[in-house]
């Protein structure tokens, strides 16, 4: 009887055991660590901020139409209306451009190499800075009166849109060992590329008495090339969002011709009567959100 008693307890033992191993928890995998924050990515954004660029002059030229350069603060002397041919210009109306709002939106790609952050960005926005004059001479007399109101003006616009194309290389805080400017989730970065705009200028007049009271207008226009160069900081806050903020310079520097001929009615009749306005570079100053695709969660700091 004891030899089978000591049988029939092994052979239960035997038999339980696996079923008792089943019923035990099982222990859950530890889970993988979130990978590391890069700002690798295509990314879209906009952004809203001013811009303002220096004074111009306008001057006004007669036969055979000769144009500038005519720096601001240039001296008048008095004007040539209606003389003839190859005589120097003169009238000059120095005005400045009244300073705008800048906004629009941006598309671009950013790679991460190590301790650089290297990219390509391109820009469309609106831009509206202009500016308005009238002929401060005739004949060496001051225009302004009623004797000699010289209702001559002239005006020259940029905008209403702009657009940049861009490259951006920059570095991380964490690189510059700034943890506490947020390490690897701020970006300080430069930009270097190319500009574009529309410069307009126009010389009109209801009809003075340079005109014989015989009313004109004519204006030209052209796409100004130039240099785009700034730089900013941007800040991850989280997986996909971040803020800017940016210095951007748009070297629009050129001087745009407009030429037309007074009615025959007109003193001074016949032409190219010419006219032209120049900018200098706009300055500006933005601030912007990204939107950041294929990012990584952001890793703890």
């Amino acid at each position: 009887m004891k030899k089978l008693f000591a049988a029939i307890v092994a052979v239960t033992a035997f038999v339980g055991a696996p079923a008792l191993g089943a019923d035990m928890p099982l222990k859950a995998p530890a889970a993988a660590p979130p990978p590391a924050f890069s700002w690798t990515g295509f990314c879209l954004g906009g952004f809203a901020g001013g811009a303002g660029t220096r004074s111009v002059s306008n001057p006004d030229a007669t036969n055979p139409g000769t144009v500038g350069p005519f720096p601001p603060g240039t001296p008048v002397t008095g004007c040539n209306f209606g003389a003839g041919p190859g005589l120097t210009p003169g009238c000059f109306a120095s005005y400045g451009l009244k300073r705008s709002f800048i906004g629009g939106g941006t598309a671009g790609y950013n790679w991460e190499f190590g301790k650089l952050v290297t990219g390509i960005e391109g820009e469309y926005g609106y831009l509206h800075l202009k500016g308005n004059g009238q002929l401060p001479f005739i004949g060496g007399t001051p225009c302004g009166s009623a004797a000699n109101p010289c209702d001559v003006f002239f005006s020259t616009q940029a905008g209403n849109w702009f657009a940049t194309i861009t490259g951006r290389l920059g570095v991380t805080a964490d690189t510059l060992n700034l943890q506490w400017l947020g390490g690897a989730h701020t970006l300080f970065y430069g930009k270097l590329g190319a500009a574009v705009s529309r410069v307009a200028v126009s010389e009109f007049s209801p009809g003075s008495a340079v005109t014989t009271a015989v009313p004109f207008s004519f204006s030209g226009a052209k796409n100004v090339w130039g240099l785009a160069a700034g730089g900013g900081v941007e800040w991850a806050f989280n997986q996909s969002w971040s803020l800017k903020a940016e210095y951007e310079y748009l070297g629009l520097r050129k001087t745009v011709a407009a030429c037309g001929s007074l009615p025959p009615s007109a003193a001074g009749a016949g032409g190219p009567w010419c006219t032209q306005g120049g900018i200098g570079g706009v300055q500006s100053l933005k601030a912007g959100i990204n939107y950041r695709f294929n990012s990584w969660p952001m890793a703890a700091q």
